[in-house]
């Protein structure tokens, strides 16, 4: 922050020398990194009102940055969003990134893969349609993407063999404890390890899939017949577990993690905040 500061004011004296008065000088010296904090704080802390509060700490050093009504009792509410998405900056890091990938077990026959494909989860909740991702949050892993990938990978035109969809890096519990782990409206989505559009069933969110990773892996086959790719009616698309000896053929990765605590805290997205809180218990 103090590199910031120091840069911005030499820039502004570059581009206008001489013109600065000795009051704002004096002003700019007296400025400091906790004032321009405290400034920019007080300044959202007005428009929010006055039934908020806040405390800001520097996590190295243990000292007070910011303090508004901090020591009144509130009802945290989706407050307790933060815990998790500063949490999930820590532990993936701001660049981190979460994978849905796509396994083999089989093999290459010319350009026609024979054997099971194996559609993994990773815990991204932007996992879903290009459509849905643009409409919804700008970025996202979508599916087309992933067949693209797998495509340009493997140069597969034709498969021949069976889809398994893997939802197994978290458990199938598609809730939370105060709705006995069941689906419900206030959780804007259905938990999976691998779920597509968030698990809505329709455009609006009140209604969700019986089973999220067989729809993902439906989509994922659909996604490959309009790319081009050949793949039987009967082809059988189920949900399993990915076996170690399968090989890695083709992933497409979420955004950025800051990108991702983004998309949770300002629209304050429950989908997205019990997601990722389950991506740090895996």
């Amino acid at each position: 922050m103090r590199r910031l500061i120091l840069f911005l004011a030499v820039g502004l004296l570059g581009l206008v020398p001489g013109t600065a008065s000795a009051a704002s000088r004096r002003s700019r010296a007296r400025s400091t990194p906790q004032s321009s904090l405290a400034r920019s704080l007080n300044g959202s802390m007005a428009r929010v009102g006055a039934y908020s509060g806040a405390y800001v700490q520097d996590l190295t050093t243990g000292a007070q940055l910011y303090a508004d009504n901090a020591k009144v009792g509130r009802l945290p509410a989706s407050v307790e969003k933060l815990y998790t998405t500063s949490t999930a900056l820590l532990r993936f890091g701001p660049g981190g990134r979460l994978s849905t990938q796509v396994l083999g077990v089989g093999q290459l026959q010319g350009t026609t893969f024979v054997g099971t494909i194996y559609l993994r989860g990773g815990g991204d909740p932007t996992f879903g349609s290009a459509g849905f991702i643009h409409a919804s949050y700008g970025s996202g892993a979508s599916v087309q993407r992933l067949v693209a990938n797998l495509v340009a990978a493997t140069g597969m035109t034709a498969l021949r063999g069976s889809v398994v969809a893997d939802e197994s890096m978290l458990d199938s519990r598609r809730g939370t404890p105060p709705y006995g782990y069941r689906p419900a409206l206030d959780i804007e989505g259905e938990l999976s390890g691998l779920s597509f559009n968030r698990g809505w069933a329709n455009a609006i969110g009140t209604a969700y899939f019986k089973h999220p990773a067989v729809e993902a892996g439906q989509q994922f086959v659909q996604a490959l017949k309009t790319a081009g790719v050949r793949v039987p009616g009967t082809t059988r698309i189920r949900a399993g577990v990915t076996p170690s000896s399968a090989t890695p053929l083709a992933a497409v990765a979420s955004p950025r993690m800051q990108t991702l605590v983004d998309l949770t805290n300002t629209p304050s997205d429950n989908f997205f905040a019990e997601t990722l809180l389950k991506d740090l218990g895996a």
